[in-house]
């Protein structure tokens, strides 16, 4: 008996003098349980985040009612942590405000992601980008969810227009279908491009009983918007949003929401060429890398009897150090005037993203156009992505 404890007490005596001296050999104590470890900062001079949360759920929101979240990210490293709003999986979900673009070690920033749920399904799941200078985490991807319940439904969701003649005016119908109320108008309505508002117009009316039921069963009211678009807008896509203010019948409450609109308007003026999608009216540059930049030839083709006089130069360019070039009108044949159009991307353009629709804003040419009886302007949509290969 004596023999077994003698051997118990030497085998831990080896085991505590095993540890100390590993202890002493390499500097560092036996590992602690992972879920008790603190987040270490990491080396002199270099950032590192944390973040209270990577995902929220806004449980049951209303179609018609914005909301937001603020998730907030904390500096735990040594050096200051840069951050920059990147991309959304959606044009619903987006970064409506980081409250520090440069947050010094120990501090914090928020990001507020908002979502409107207007066009979304009943469940949503989208994400947010972040972008940072912490080495370990460059891209912060915040996700937000939660399902969405139906006061009012739209019919259609959008207006969409393929191919407007620039000489013509076309008008789409919304309805607007509420299941909530016996009561409901539209009081008010604006238009969000400034600039293109006064090429539409916009009248409302009620939907009768009999109607109304047809459309839907189980509405209980509604009515129609008349959208209008006049006659004088630029050649090429455009995009417009009509925002509604809707009094629902519900003690003087008011809700409001939007239904976006796009096209392109068209006339006898044409692009072809490599990347070109004439449908939507968008040149495709795909991936870039900058270093050695990009290069799209592509031809503008103006028929007509003004053919021979028209004269084309872009009048605007966004980003400004996207290169235009416009070459020498020459006779495609007895009918068709060809003009070489190229399109650049300068190599040591800066990092950028354009990718247009639901991913970001587009890039933009706008041309100017000359001695045409229709056209002033033709407007070019343009996507890509700039960066250095790996």
């Amino acid at each position: 008996m004596k023999v077994r404890y003698v051997l118990i007490a030497s085998g831990l005596a080896g085991l505590i003098l095993g540890v100390g001296i590993s202890w002493a050999d390499f500097g560092t104590a036996p590992p602690l349980d992972p879920a008790k470890r603190l987040p270490l900062a990491s080396v002199d001079g270099v950032p590192k985040l944390v973040v209270d949360q990577m995902e929220h759920d806004f449980g049951v929101i209303d179609r018609f009612n914005n909301v937001k979240h603020a998730f907030r990210i904390t500096n735990i490293g040594t050096g200051t942590l840069t951050l920059k709003a990147g991309t959304t999986t959606c044009t619903a979900c987006t970064i409506a405000e980081v409250t520090k673009s440069d947050v010094p070690p120990g501090e914090s920033a928020k990001v507020v992601v908002e979502y409107s749920p207007r066009r979304a399904k009943s469940e949503f799941q989208q994400y947010a980008t972040v972008l940072t200078n912490d080495p370990d985490q460059t891209r912060l991807e915040l996700k937000i969810l939660g399902s969405v319940s139906r006061k009012f439904r739209t019919l259609p969701e959008q207006i969409v227009w393929s191919n407007v003649s620039a000489n013509e005016s076309v008008t789409a119908e919304v309805k607007i279908i509420s299941f909530m109320t016996d009561e409901m108008n539209v009081v008010d309505y604006k238009f969000k491009d400034n600039d293109a508002k006064p090429f539409f117009e916009a009248k409302v009316e009620a939907i009768g009983h009999d109607q109304l039921v047809a459309i839907e069963p189980l509405a209980k009211s509604g009515c129609r918007v008349l959208v209008t678009l006049k006659p004088g807008l630029p050649l090429g896509p455009f995009r417009q949003t009509i925002f509604l203010k809707v009094d629902t019948g519900e003690g003087g409450e008011l809700t409001d929401f939007d239904v976006p609109i796009e096209g392109t308007v068209v006339s006898d003026l044409s692009i072809v060429g490599p990347g070109w999608l004439g449908k939507s009216g968008v040149l495709s540059l795909g991936n870039v890398n900058r270093d050695q930049g990009a290069k799209r030839e592509l031809n503008l083709l103006v028929r007509g009897d003004a053919r021979h006089d028209v004269r084309v130069e872009p009048i605007k360019l966004d980003p400004p150090w996207l290169r235009v070039t416009l070459g020498e009108p020459a006779e495609l044949n007895a009918s068709v005037v060809r003009i070489p159009l190229v399109v650049e991307i300068p190599p040591g353009s800066p990092s950028a993203i354009y990718r247009g629709t639901n991913l970001g804003k587009y890039a933009e040419i706008t041309l100017g156009i000359k001695n045409h009886p229709d056209a002033k302007e033709l407007r070019m949509h343009v996507t890509f992505v700039t960066g250095n290969e790996n």
